[in-house]
């Protein structure tokens, strides 16, 4: 059965190549293939990547030098703690404490390179030591798979292959997830994957709605509780916003479906989602890009009626 037949998502992740502190313009600079383009830092990369409305995830792939490991540990930790989308890491392990200190920085999963010796015999008990949901292999092409495909299976979380090396042929045979890497795009597609970014212990059906349909869904910032704006929702946004992993709503007005951010970049990751005891209102805990209300203002409730001291 091929992946289109098994209707599975296809998601797009952004890679961050990391050399000398810095992230570099391609995957070729890095391997001295290119001039080097200007750099920049990899939190403006990430933030850069993160506004892209078709990114749903980061893939940092470490070329510093083994003097830099510090450094490059630093850089990718302050990119996780701004990423509000997974991260994923590869590149410079060596040992299974640095798979350690890529997820203590933040990183959600950590690819180990299956042409290392150290990492084909690291890789169970990084798997037992970290769950193999934290753990992904990169494969060089689609032998290497069958050579050891139960291995991998039992272990990884993830494979991760570059384009035209059989990832697609592996997602047929697999029910892993696969990551396929494209040198020249900068880019990465996620495939074999049959699961939202987000998931709801209850469906739509379970909703009490109105007479249009409609649930309101109160928005607040995940780590202030302050409150940011009110929007309804419709089965379709709903199911979206479970898709994409950033609130979507239904446009009374407009009578259509809108992201929010989708136009001023101001995307809401979603953080939790719950219901109330009635099961009809929505209130969203949301990691907030800049400001909630068009007017520019952080949160839509900026102007006090009533201010009793």
């Amino acid at each position: 059965m091929s992946v289109e037949e098994k209707g599975l998502n296809e998601l797009k992740f952004r890679v961050i190549y990391l050399k000398d502190g810095l992230a570099a313009g391609s995957f070729f600079e890095c391997v001295g293939a290119e001039e080097s383009a200007e750099a920049v830092e990899p939190e403006t990369r990430a933030q850069e990547y993160q506004s892209e409305v078709d990114t749903q995830g980061l893939v940092i792939l470490d070329f510093s030098a083994e003097d830099q490991k510090e450094q490059a540990l630093e850089k990718i930790s302050a990119v996780c703690q701004k990423a509000m989308i997974p991260v994923y890491a590869a590149g410079n392990i060596d040992e299974i404490s640095d798979i350690g200190h890529l997820l203590e920085a933040g990183c959600d999963l950590v690819i180990l390179n299956m042409v290392k010796d150290s990492n084909q015999e690291m890789l169970e008990e990084a798997s037992e030591t970290f769950g193999k949901e934290h753990i992904g292999v990169y494969l060089p092409d689609y032998n290497t798979y069958l050579m050891q495909n139960e291995k991998y299976e039992e272990f990884a979380g993830l494979l991760f292959l570059d384009e035209g090396r059989g990832g697609e042929e592996i997602a047929e045979e697999t029910k892993l997830p696969v990551l396929i890497h494209n040198e020249g795009e900068g880019s990465c597609k996620k495939i074999n994957f049959d699961r939202a970014m987000v998931e709801s212990t209850i469906t739509w059906a379970d909703f009490k709605t109105d007479g249009n349909g409609l649930v309101p869904c109160i928005v607040q910032d995940h780590e202030n509780g302050e409150v940011l704006m009110l929007a309804y929702m419709n089965e379709e946004s709903f199911n979206k916003t479970l898709e994409s992993g950033r609130m979507t709503y239904w446009s009374r007005s407009r009578q259509e479906l809108w992201m929010k951010g989708l136009t001023s970049g101001h995307f809401q990751y979603v953080k939790t989602l719950s219901i109330d005891c009635d099961n009809d209102t929505l209130l969203a805990k949301v990691a907030q890009v800049g400001a909630a209300c068009h007017t520019g203002h952080r949160t839509c409730f900026y102007r006090d009626l009533v201010n009793r001291k």
